[in-house]
């Protein structure tokens, strides 16, 4: 198998849980020229030898070892490794839903997109899932352009055959939901052409955010990409998991990586018009991890982490380029109070928000999409 249309990486670490549910989950999609890259980064579990039980029943399953150095180090291997014309990420507690597998390479192929965004479906552990759907595709393709099955914003052609619904290659909107709001931040989830990826390669000590940060990069040298509103990925996650799994100086880390990157980024004139939509989503996250740290650390200790983490440099500018980017409502006034410095009542404030979330969470009914 010289070449293939898809390369599934997945890097693989202490996975030992839901790695072969995840890698069947790849070899049931109904595309006979794909392959399966497990990176191996040095676990500790029984992830090898389901990693090396999975190569020995199915060809198209390749297997990476290294010394655990991480994520970034673990996917740019395998991407060194891929021979797809596409390349997908996915986590290795992930799975792919095979039904919807040919409708989203389709898109890809023949929209002739360097990168096709799809979206997912959330798992629960009570079994209720959630549909993560791009907002407002009406808005962005046209009636006349979907029924015509051509992509808006796009000098390239797409295919009339009535099955182009929910399907958007708008760069201004893409760039859009990148730089504006949380969509496009994972690389899993998301089609790239290989020979594109190939040369833009993961932050490596960064832990928090380096996937978005490679997404940054790769769009800056994209031509065309697409959305398509059609869950690719079951996308497993634990109710508030960060929260308990919080590492203060590796989030920190990241929050700072990925804000000198995409202030990097915006330099380009293309993303220029972007610039006040990725303040006011940074000023969105520092709000997250002040919820994090106030609801995971108490007393003293509590006191001195936000302090510490309002002190850092790279919150302080994203604070003062905050002013600027047009908040208002709630996130102005979250703005005002942070601004304070007045840390008993900003852990007060994080910390009524995060209940009043959490109530809103139980009280959805199992099962909603």
């Amino acid at each position: 198998m010289n070449s293939v249309s898809l390369s599934v990486i997945v890097p693989v670490y202490n996975a030992e849980r839901y790695l072969s549910e995840c890698a069947d989950s790849v070899l049931a999609a109904p595309e006979p020229d794909i392959e399966l890259i497990l990176v191996d980064d040095g676990s500790t579990d029984s992830s090898a030898e389901i990693c090396g039980l999975l190569a020995s029943k199915d060809e198209r399953v390749r297997v990476i070892r290294k010394e655990n150095k991480g994520v970034s180090l673990a996917r740019d291997a395998g991407l060194a490794a891929a021979r797809g014309t596409y390349v997908l990420f996915l986590d290795a507690d992930d799975s792919l839903i095979p039904e919807a597998f040919s409708d989203v390479l389709r898109a890809a192929r023949e929209g002739r997109c360097d990168m096709t965004a799809f979206a997912y479906t959330s798992l629960f552990p009570d079994g209720r899932t959630e549909s993560g759907l791009f907002p407002d595709m009406k808005e962005v393709c046209s009636d006349a352009e979907r029924k015509a099955g051509t992509f808006a914003g796009d000098r390239r052609e797409g295919v009339d055959d009535g099955k182009t619904e929910g399907v958007c290659a708008d760069m201004e909107r893409v760039r859009a939901l990148l730089f504006g709001t949380p969509l496009l931040k994972p690389c899993w989830g998301k089609l790239f052409r290989r020979e594109i990826a190939k040369e833009v390669h993961f932050p490596v000590g960064v832990a928090v955010g380096e996937d978005y940060i490679f997404v940054m990069r790769f769009l800056s040298r994209a031509e065309s990409a697409c959305l398509v509103n059609e869950p690719l990925v079951l996308y497993r996650q634990t109710e508030d998991g960060a929260m308990r799994s919080l590492n203060l100086k590796k989030h920190a880390a990241g929050l700072a990586a990925v804000w000198k990157a995409g202030n990097e980024e915006l330099g380009r004139p293309e993303n220029e018009p972007c610039r006040n939509s990725f303040f006011a989503q940074q000023f969105a996250t520092v709000m997250y991890y002040l919820r994090m740290i106030a609801c995971r650390y108490r007393g003293g200790k509590g006191r001195k982490a936000m302090e510490w983490f309002l002190r850092l440099s790279s919150v302080g500018e994203i604070l003062e380029m905050a002013q600027d980017c047009g908040l208002s409502g709630q996130r102005a006034m979250e703005l005002r109070l942070v601004r304070s410095g007045c840390v008993p009542l900003i852990a007060s404030y994080v910390r009524t928000k995060d209940m009043i979330m959490t109530a809103k969470r139980k009280l959805r009914p199992a099962g909603r999409t």
